[in-house]
């Protein structure tokens, strides 16, 4: 058998040696592992952390990370990348190291809702679906206001809306619903394109619990105990990570492990896991502090404090 060219082998090489270097082995006090899509494809760029240690790296072009020096004992292993739900795995470190591998599911997108500025007062818009075709049909409705409308033959609609912030949601049968956030200013009115993707996102009795808690939320939150975080608001602030929009809207310190409701629920994931960009709409509702009164031996009341949680409530939509 022939030898193979030089060429052949720099080659070789040159695929071989980052992959390989990035590689080795685990050995006492180490976790290496590997970034996957649920399709099996290497997902470069994550970013890896153990969650009880707080360290964090980034996952090379082949989707691999390491970490050396680990203590023996029980650990979370967790990944995130833009566009990509979080991921995280259980491990045990013992005296020898660990390989793991974790797979992120991508987050399921449309086409993005372009919002502008209009002259007009109230929010406006078109509704169309992801193949640029006019929908007319469908239901505009602004949560909890109890304004709404039906886009006509051309798929236009308007709403005279009050200034502030407010959740959209547009349904049309035979579409995945959407739920958008708006912020309407004093001097002008909002317009949108929306586009629509064939399908269904939630069951429909799923769907109506989770816009009903919604609902009720909205129509009943203070301003003092809440906060409201609107797509445009992320834009201006240039915040990065949802840890940083929690935090602005909080009245305590809030861990970046914090759990945030998505989506309505079930489902939480810690504040750390996912990007700004990711994100539709934060709602964060503060902790009230109560004002129980107990009596004194000498017959005087005084009032009874409790330490703050070192969570607040925070739910989070997601960008579809």
């Amino acid at each position: 058998m022939g030898r193979p060219s030089w060429v052949a082998v720099i080659v070789f090489l040159a695929l071989r040696a980052p992959a390989g270097a990035q590689a080795r082995p685990a050995g006492p006090g180490t976790i290496v592992g590997r970034v996957l899509t649920t399709s099996g494809m290497a997902l470069d760029s994550a970013d890896v952390r153990i969650v009880e240690l707080k360290g964090h790296v980034a996952a090379d072009a082949g989707g691999l990370f390491r970490f050396d020096s680990i203590k023996p004992g029980n650990y979370t292993v967790a990944a995130r990348r833009l566009g990509y739900f979080p991921g995280a795995r259980e491990v045990v470190l013992g005296d020898v190291g660990v390989v793991v591998t974790i797979a992120l599911s991508p987050i399921s997108r449309s086409l993005p809702t372009v919002v502008t500025s209009a002259a007009r007062g109230g929010l406006s818009g078109i509704i169309g679906d992801t193949a640029f075709n006019i929908i007319s049909g469908a239901q505009i409705d602004i949560v909890a206001s109890g304004r709404r409308a039906v886009s006509d033959s051309a798929g236009g609609f308007y709403i005279p809306l009050p200034s502030g912030k407010h959740m959209v949601s547009i349904k049309r049968e035979g579409y995945a619903s959407k739920l958008i956030s708006v912020t309407v200013p004093v001097d002008s009115g909002r317009r949108m394109l929306v586009w629509l993707s064939s399908g269904s996102n939630v069951s429909l009795g799923r769907e109506a619990a989770i816009m009903d808690s919604l609902r009720q939320r909205l129509m009943w939150r203070s301003a003092v105990y809440s906060s409201l975080v609107t797509r445009e608001d992320i834009n201006r602030s240039g915040v990065k990570e949802l840890t940083d929009i929690a935090r602005r809207g909080a009245t305590y310190s809030i861990r970046d492990d914090c759990p945030a409701v998505v989506d309505g629920g079930p489902g939480t994931m810690p504040l750390w896991s996912l990007h700004a960009a990711d994100i539709e709409m934060v709602e964060v509702y503060h902790y009230r502090q109560p004002q129980n009164t107990v009596t004194s031996i000498r017959g005087g009341a005084s009032a009874r404090r409790r330490l703050p949680p070192e969570c607040e409530t925070v739910y989070v939509w997601l960008r579809k």
